[in-house]
């Protein structure tokens, strides 16, 4: 036989839930705060795990400080996969009416990018942008410094002692969210013009990163480790799991924030609950009380 309580309960859920709205609107609304923080936050590192070998560059980076790579170092790269080296340098651009820009001068070789791809405007191509003519090199130069220095492509300006020649308007990079802080605008050439222009000489302060395309069944994480056993004095090993440690922070503290914001909901909804079940409660107090009279059980 069915307990009277419970036969109770299902007439009061037959007459409808007018009285719990409030009650599930307020739960619903704390739950779905708090999924919705991790949600997002998973959502976001799915995409940057998709594009994380674009990011960086390659399936791991090497890179060093005030010092270029050693023969050695080299080698022991580039037995394990396709390299690409660069450079860059903090220096100050220099217009011919004297208008002055502190930049960032990196220069690519040949094999960049060896994940993604650089886009110029107009989609002329890296390679010849780049190239030496006439004995200046090419650059491509982000909007921002062309419109600070007035400048357009074709013009020659001064970066350091290297002269360079705008030959295009640089629009993408796929690697920069992996470098993080930037000191100023990029420009964009060969490796070669900062040679010429004595920036890379040890104590500058340049870095060298070596980004590797592993070869085909290699595993990551052991590659890695290998690299890490061989190449040991001052130098910072990422992979592509860890491209953009700073976009991943941001990830991680948007994940809390959102928490904190699902956690007070929650708990405002806390008191929205019990607001609900005391109004509920005390407009079934003539019900109650009839009930008792008639020698209900409490």
């Amino acid at each position: 036989m069915t307990p009277l309580w419970l036969r109770f309960a299902a007439r009061e859920l037959r007459s409808g839930v007018k009285g719990f709205r409030i009650f599930l609107a307020c739960l619903a609304l704390g739950v779905a705060a708090i999924a919705a923080a991790s949600s997002t936050a998973e959502a976001f590192r799915r995409g940057l795990a998709s594009e994380a070998r674009d990011i960086l560059g390659g399936d791991i980076a090497v890179s060093v400080n005030q010092r270029q790579l050693t023969a050695s170092e080299r080698q022991v790269l580039k037995e394990r996969g396709r390299v690409s080296f660069s450079v860059s340098s903090p220096a100050m651009a220099q217009v011919p009416s004297g208008d002055r820009r502190l930049v960032e001068f990196r220069g690519v070789d040949k094999a960049y990018p060896l994940a993604g791809e650089v886009k110029l405007k107009g989609g002329l191509l890296l390679a010849p942008a780049l190239a030496l003519r006439n004995g200046v090199w090419g650059a491509a130069v982000e909007q921002a410094l062309l419109d600070r220095l007035n400048l357009k492509v074709g013009d020659p300006f001064l970066v350091g002692n290297v002269p360079v020649r705008v030959t295009a308007v640089l629009e993408q990079e796929p690697d920069r969210l992996s470098r993080g802080f930037q000191l100023g605008p990029r420009v964009l050439t060969s490796r070669g013009a900062l040679e010429q222009g004595g920036m890379l000489e040890p104590g500058l302060p340049f870095g060298e990163t070596a980004r590797i395309a592993l070869k085909p069944g290699l595993d990551l994480a052991r590659a890695k480790a290998d690299v890490q056993r061989d190449i040991k004095d001052g130098v910072r090993i990422r992979d592509r799991n860890d491209a953009a440690p700073g976009v991943s922070r941001i990830i991680d503290q948007l994940e809390y924030f959102l928490g904190f914001i699902g956690l007070a909901s929650l708990v405002a909804g806390g008191l929205g609950v019990f607001g609900a079940v005391s109004a509920y409660v005390d407009s079934r107090k003539p019900t109650i009380a009839t009930l008792k009279a008639l020698g209900a059980e409490s």
